[in-house]
């Protein structure tokens, strides 16, 4: 929780929806921006402000849709504001 205690998130849109109905499955891409202390931003781009593109694979679980662990989720794209 500490690192991101000064991280805000805005401007959020839903780029593309994908539908895995076999593996019942949606793959999710997100882009945000999101502005952070520097000591605090990813080691790979220390900078206040980041523009993220991010892929978000989601399952059922308990009839709900909930963020997989899966290995699309763990290599977001990001970039300077």
């Amino acid at each position: 929780m500490a690192a991101y205690e000064s991280t805000r998130d805005g401007g959020m849109v839903v780029q593309r929806i994908e539908s895995d109905v076999v593996g019942r499955r949606l793959r999710v891409l997100i882009s945000f921006v999101s502005t952070q202390d520097v000591a605090k931003a990813p080691v790979a781009l220390p900078e206040r402000c980041i523009r993220w593109r991010v892929v978000y694979v989601m399952v059922w679980e308990g009839g709900e849709l909930k963020v997989d662990e899966a290995p699309e989720n763990r290599t977001p794209q990001m970039e300077k504001c």
